[in-house]
């Protein structure tokens, strides 16, 4: 993540001319071991970057939202019906384990989808499709 740090900092100094900005980006949430049915992603009521890490902790998917984080990764992990204290992943999400994320301010929102762009090109993870 030191890699996706540097890069979001560079982003912001080189297109938004924005230097020394506090990179608020999460802690790891683990799916497994932190999933209670009550409680909110990391920033997810922000807009921003999300990472979803594989098993070994790389970057399997970069995504983006501009109204809420929580609302894009509730398409990806749902409750389990026989048991509301585990996570059960929707398809294509099963190789997830866990989740950083980054938020941005309502006036940046709108630079939301060129962050995102720009993290998949440089990082390439495993899902992302550069100019998709």
């Amino acid at each position: 993540m030191e890699k996706v740090k540097k890069l979001t900092e560079e982003f912001f100094n080189k297109f938004l001319k924005i230097k020394n900005r506090d990179l608020a980006f999460s802690e790891i949430y683990d799916l497994v071991k932190d999933w209670l049915p009550s409680e909110q992603y990391p920033n997810g009521n922000s807009p921003g970057i999300y990472f979803l890490l594989d098993k070994n902790k790389d970057i399997y998917y970069i995504g983006c939202s501009k109204i809420s984080i929580s609302s894009r990764l509730n398409v990806y992990f749902k409750y389990d019906k026989q048991d509301r204290n585990k996570c059960y992943k929707t398809k294509g999400s099963e190789d997830v384990f866990y989740i950083i994320t980054y938020p941005m301010e309502n006036d940046l929102k709108y630079f939301v989808y060129s962050l995102e762009l720009y993290l998949i090109e440089k990082v390439r993870p495993k899902v992302n499709k550069v100019g998709k």
